[in-house]
């Protein structure tokens, strides 16, 4: 089955344009510089955005306890990790709210995929070589 996620929304018209379109998720974007949006920011928009409509929450490297206080306060209703999150984050993360995690992985050679298929991730989003961290930005990627 398909699913479809808007990602990068920065502006109430992007969110306005999801709630008439209807995606199974929008993404907010908390890295790089072309797309990041600040809690407040992310706060408003979900505020405006269909409550069927789940927000994924971007990050690379964040610490666990920024992702986590987002899922609290219900900004974002789940989180993809694009940068070098190990098992022991995902854990963190697992303990502390209930909601699905997507985790990115650029595949280098095999022993990525054997990584990626250990990942304690409720998905895997699976990326070119080195480009796990650019496409949190561009958004190009496969979700298994």
């Amino acid at each position: 089955m398909m699913k479809v996620k808007f990602c990068g929304l920065k502006r109430p018209c992007d969110v306005l344009w999801a709630n008439r379109l209807q995606p199974d998720y929008v993404g907010f974007v908390f890295a790089g510089r072309k797309r990041r949006i600040s809690d407040l920011q992310a706060c408003k928009l979900r505020k405006l955005l269909d409550r069927k409509i789940p927000a994924v929450g971007v990050f690379v490297n964040e610490p666990a306890e920024h992702i986590i206080r987002l899922v609290q306060k219900d900004i974002i209703q789940a989180v993809q990790l694009h940068g070098q999150e190990g098992e022991a984050d995902i854990r963190r993360i697992r303990q502390a709210v209930i909601c699905p995690i997507i985790q990115a992985f650029s595949l280098n050679g095999d022993e990525d995929v054997a990584r990626a298929e250990k990942s304690g991730a409720d998905y895997i989003l699976l990326d070119a070589a080195g480009a796990a961290a650019e496409n949190a930005l561009t958004g190009n990627g496969c979700v298994r």
